[in-house]
């Protein structure tokens, strides 16, 4: 029975949550922000674009804090993608393929493109 760990926001099978070992797992409902990823902030700030485009509201949490982000750089903070449980199916495949190779945004296909034109030209 999938299982849903409300201070993580991590779902699981498991007797205890794997992120923070709590056994007071629920079953998911259709609102819970559930963890998809986590990575550092282009990457995030590329998946909450193409989940938006796809019509997946998301949600992004630094892992430190502000204080640490701004005294260690925003660049160095990794942080967490969240969705709701009722898509989460359909945004953890979505971001699985991007970040597999799988899918190339279309926005990395333009910029190919354009980097192909200009090298013609020369």
């Amino acid at each position: 029975m999938l299982k849903y760990c409300e201070p993580c926001g991590y779902l699981y099978e498991q007797d205890r949550c794997p992120l923070c070992g709590s056994r007071k797992g629920r079953p998911p409902q259709g609102e819970d922000p559930c963890f998809v990823v986590e990575k550092g902030q282009m990457e995030c700030d590329m998946l909450v674009d193409i989940l938006k485009q796809n019509g997946i509201p998301s949600l992004v949490k630094g892992r430190s804090g502000a204080g640490l982000a701004m005294y260690t750089g925003l660049l160095m903070e990794n942080y967490r993608l969240y969705v709701p449980y009722a898509l989460y199916q359909e945004a953890k495949e979505l971001t699985d393929a991007i970040l597999n190779g799988e899918i190339i945004p279309e926005e990395w296909d333009e910029t190919e493109e354009e980097s192909e034109e200009g090298s013609d030209r020369e």
